[in-house]
């Protein structure tokens, strides 16, 4: 079953379960990072009360200017 040096070769059964494993190993990781991506995007989204920086400042330096 040696082949080169250090290597070995894998039976058709072993070299398919390793290639399933590795398929559900990438599926896990880009569903980790879809749910991540989701995650952040829910975290980040805007809402009604969402004011950006400089409307809340524009809004400040009103206040200041009316004397409120």
């Amino acid at each position: 079953m040696k082949t080169e040096s250090g290597r070995f070769t894998l039976t058709t059964q072993v070299g398919r379960a390793r290639s399933v494993v590795k398929q559900q190993v990438a599926c896990s990781e880009v569903d980790d990072i879809a749910r991540r991506r989701a995650r952040r995007t829910s975290e980040t989204a805007t809402d009604s009360t969402h004011v950006s920086l400089s409307e809340a400042m524009a809004r400040q330096r009103q206040r200041e200017v009316l004397g409120l």
